[in-house]
């Protein structure tokens, strides 16, 4: 592991790593149009920490792929800022993060996440890149700097 995905993870900063989280899926959920919002309003009525659950899940492989872009931005581009930088590459790091879910929901046995997030596959390439900045700025929080 990076140095940054160490200090995602440290247990000091990853309880406000996952509820910032948490705070940029709301968001981008209710953007994202009726059914997204939906199925978001859906699984957190039922479970309420059910975002910051998965999320936590998730942490240490999303941690890795920002971690990743983290030390290119570094090498490249200290000038701008990480979300700056990140956003033209919005979609490929979407696409890494949603590998992960891909393969989460594949080892999955509940037929409902499954089918759930099957139809929202379809367009979480788009919803997810427009989350990655807002994620960016949130690492950035906590990393050491250019």
């Amino acid at each position: 592991m990076g140095r940054l995905t160490d200090t995602l993870l440290d247990t000091k900063n990853r309880p406000q790593v996952v509820a910032g989280c948490v705070q940029i899926v709301e968001k981008q959920a209710a953007k994202a149009g009726f059914f997204v919002n939906t199925a978001y309003k859906a699984a957190t009525k039922a479970k309420p920490d059910a975002a910051a659950k998965v999320i936590d899940r998730l942490l240490p492989d999303f941690a890795a792929i920002f971690d990743e872009q983290y030390q290119d931005y570094v090498a490249q581009a200290c000038g701008k800022t990480f979300d700056e930088w990140i956003e033209p590459k919005a979609t490929e790091v979407a696409g890494l993060m949603l590998e992960v879910t891909d393969e989460l929901v594949e080892k999955s046995g509940k037929k409902t996440i499954k089918k759930t997030y099957g139809q929202l596959r379809k367009s979480a390439v788009k919803h997810v890149a427009a989350a990655v900045p807002g994620i960016a700025g949130l690492v950035a929080d906590f990393a050491h700097g250019c």
